[in-house]
């Protein structure tokens, strides 16, 4: 299952992004919490400040954790596939499920 984050554009704008951490293996929580989501954590770890560069600003934003097995991400069989074919096809079927 693959987990991810739908942050809604400030705007009201009709555009859509879709964001995968670089990797393999590492989280979308990254790129939300550390760069371009609406809030940063502060440097004290416990508390957040606004972002005036968060991406939601021009367009909603949805961050996924892919591979299965990363971030919040889960086999319900217990079996991690991270080949490249196999995350394409997660990936093909998550948004084949959003859209329908």
């Amino acid at each position: 299952m693959l987990h991810y984050w739908f942050v809604t554009s400030q705007n009201k704008s009709d555009k859509l992004i879709f964001w995968f951490n670089g990797g393999p293996g590492c989280s979308s929580l990254t790129g939300l919490l550390d760069g371009m989501g609406p809030y940063l954590i502060n440097k004290d770890g416990k508390s957040l400040r606004k972002n005036v560069y968060s991406w939601n600003k021009y367009a909603s934003v949805v961050y996924i954790e892919s591979p299965v097995g990363v971030g919040y991400s889960y086999s319900l069989n217990g079996k991690i596939e991270n080949s490249d074919d196999n995350v394409i096809i997660f990936c093909f079927n998550f948004l084949k499920d959003i859209y329908t």
